[in-house]
């Protein structure tokens, strides 16, 4: 990895850290305080984003990005940290992070319990399931006498 993967990588998990994200990719770089980028450098930000090692980087670091696929080219950035289980969701809305999606049968997966079980009405992105299970077997282990 050479300087600017490692500052990118760095500015990523600083810049939306305790927070969910989604938005084109000029709103991400302006989000990244690099709105002025020369076309050079906004070209080597979209590339790189767009790598399979860096997004792995990133989740190493439990930040996920990924792009949408089809129409939907909005990039999601979710700190898996931060994240904790909700509540109250509408049925576009990821249980853990909160984004809405306006295609959520594109993006979104069924929930399933720690059992197995589908949880009607909840749903969750394919990045987001790991950390959710995660939480939920903390909670229940929390809850053991």
């Amino acid at each position: 990895m050479n300087s600017f993967e490692r500052t990118l990588l760095h500015d990523i998990r600083v810049r939306f850290a305790g927070n969910s994200w989604r938005g084109p990719f000029h709103r991400f770089l302006k989000a990244l305080g690099r709105d002025n980028a020369e076309p050079e450098v906004a070209g080597a930000i979209a590339k790189t984003i767009r790598e399979p090692w860096f997004r792995q980087a990133l989740y190493d670091w439990k930040v996920a990005l990924w792009i949408g696929k089809g129409e939907d080219h909005d990039l999601r950035i979710v700190d898996l940290i931060a994240m904790r289980l909700r509540q109250d969701v509408g049925p576009a809305t990821c249980r853990l992070c909160l984004i809405d999606e306006e295609e959520p049968r594109l993006t979104l997966g069924r929930d399933l319990d720690l059992d197995g079980n589908v949880i009607e009405e909840s749903f969750v992105h394919p990045l987001c399931k790991k950390t959710l299970r995660e939480l939920r077997l903390a909670a229940r282990e929390g809850a053991k006498p």
